[in-house]
């Protein structure tokens, strides 16, 4: 009973990755878009319970900041949300991407991107780390994805499932990416996600940084046994 057990939970990953799959090239999109120079601030999300700081200076993709608000207040209904629905049903919804330089092949460039996904069908942040570790290093546009860490992390005093990327493009330098994903509702989970140059070090300087400083979960979700 334990193979057969194990056999159809493997099918249904396999089944729920190749979602993930569609899912992830179907959000190619939310990379790209207009940066413009921001002062430091403090947004909010009230319905997930995230709180987003950005450092003076740093560059704010301006599309992708449409679910914070500085009044926590503003952002409590779920219904007003800019949300890419994916063709599986489930939801993507952007919080904000920044980064350190405005040219983001700048050699001491840094990216901080937080997102929301709704998702069902997964018995653990853990499964869902794994599927979103595994679809989100297949091959793309000449890019090549290779996960060379996966754990379980402690950020801000908070359990994170996480996993790093090492990229390369043909014979570019090649750049690291990170994942931290939590839990924060119910079938729901938040991604912090940086990229920095390791060999520069002002560029993992101010990822670590990000890490720390630029996000809080100020609602705390408890799962029922």
């Amino acid at each position: 009973m334990r193979r057969r057990l194990a056999v159809i939970l493997v099918i249904l990953t396999l089944g729920l990755c190749g979602c993930r799959a569609e899912d992830a090239r179907n959000t190619v999109d939310q990379l790209r878009g207009t940066y413009a120079r921001s002062e430091a601030a403090t947004y909010y999300n009230g319905y997930y319970g995230v709180e987003i700081y950005v450092p003076q200076g740093w560059w704010v993709r301006q599309d992708a900041i449409v679910n914070l608000a500085e009044d926590r207040a503003d952002t409590m209904e779920r219904s007003q949300f800019v949300a890419e629905e994916y063709e599986s049903g489930n939801a993507y919804i952007p919080l904000i991407r920044m980064s350190n330089e405005k040219n983001t092949a700048h050699d001491d460039n840094t990216v901080f991107q937080a997102y929301v996904e709704e998702y069902t069908g997964f018995s653990s942040v853990e499964e869902f780390a794994d599927a979103s570790a595994q679809v989100l290093s297949q091959s793309s546009d000449g890019y090549e994805y290779e996960v060379i860490e996966r754990d379980r992390v402690f950020l801000q005093g908070l359990e994170f499932e996480m996993f790093t990327q090492e990229v390369t493009q043909d014979e570019s330098v090649p750049y690291r990416c990170e994942y931290y994903i939590r839990e924060i509702q119910e079938d729901t989970y938040l991604t912090i996600y940086v990229d920095y140059w390791p060999d520069s070090e002002k560029s993992v300087e101010d990822a670590r940084r990000a890490l720390q400083e630029c996000f809080r979960i100020v609602q705390e979700y408890e799962q029922v046994a």
